[in-house]
């Protein structure tokens, strides 16, 4: 009972979250992020409708089949989210004495080092095995976030990797958890660490339906020049 019920709300939460971003013009802006968030629901409207009907192989299957196209589409959202943080006003590019693609490299730096590290802490003989790219994706976003706050003001860019850096903090404890869990049998501690990661992308989902504001931006204009109300660059 408890399961379907956070299914149906989760599904219910990310369909109009999904609205939301449609409704606020933001696919326009960010077609990857969109197709991410429509793409969860869709996963799981379809493991839902075919649980039960296909053979448990072909299950599996498809279930890994998902999970890979999953960390495919995080991957393209962290490349679009990477190019419109390249994409800075001319003024404030110029006042860096390095080009602003080079904080790409530490960014990228820390995320492989941080993964290599986890990696190597983590027990090799779990029934579970480490997943070392959701591992480095979720370093990757707790670097983006950081590189947001840093260097933009957008009112667009700050809270979806907020909500990506949320995510993928709990993704790491989640993942220990489970393998941890695993290695010495413990379903319910392996439950509640599956529990945690859905609770919390609820609340991303809700968090990003609270502050995506709706977008009209200029022709030519970037996304890191959409700033807040009452954001002024220094020329003004």
């Amino acid at each position: 009972m408890l399961n379907n019920i956070l299914w149906l709300l989760s599904l219910l939460l990310q369909l109009i979250l999904l609205a939301a971003l449609f409704s606020r013009n933001i696919p326009r802006r960010l077609p990857a992020f969109t197709t991410l968030i429509a793409f969860y629901p869709l996963r799981a409207a379809l493991l839902f409708t075919l649980y039960g009907h296909l053979a448990p192989a072909t299950y599996g299957s498809l279930y890994t089949n998902l999970a890979l196209l999953d960390l495919i589409l995080q991957a393209v959202v962290a490349v679009e989210i990477t190019l419109h943080l390249l994409r800075e006003p001319a003024d404030q590019t110029r006042r860096r004495p390095l080009p602003r693609a080079l904080a790409l490299l530490p960014v990228l730096a820390s995320a492989a080092a941080a993964t290599m590290l986890v990696v190597h802490q983590l027990p090799t003989t779990a029934p579970i095995p480490t997943d070392r790219a959701q591992t480095f994706l979720s370093f990757l976003y707790l670097g983006l976030f950081i590189w947001t706050i840093a260097t933009t003001q957008s009112s667009l860019l700050r809270p979806i990797t907020l909500g990506f850096a949320l995510n993928a903090s709990i993704s790491l404890f989640s993942q220990t958890g489970h393998i941890t869990a695993a290695l010495h049998r413990d379903a319910q501690a392996y439950a509640r660490w599956s529990y945690a990661s859905a609770a919390t992308y609820l609340i991303v989902v809700c968090l990003w339906f609270l502050t995506l504001k709706p977008q009209s931006p200029l022709p030519g204009q970037t996304l890191a020049e959409s700033t807040p109300p009452g954001t002024h660059t220094p020329e003004e």
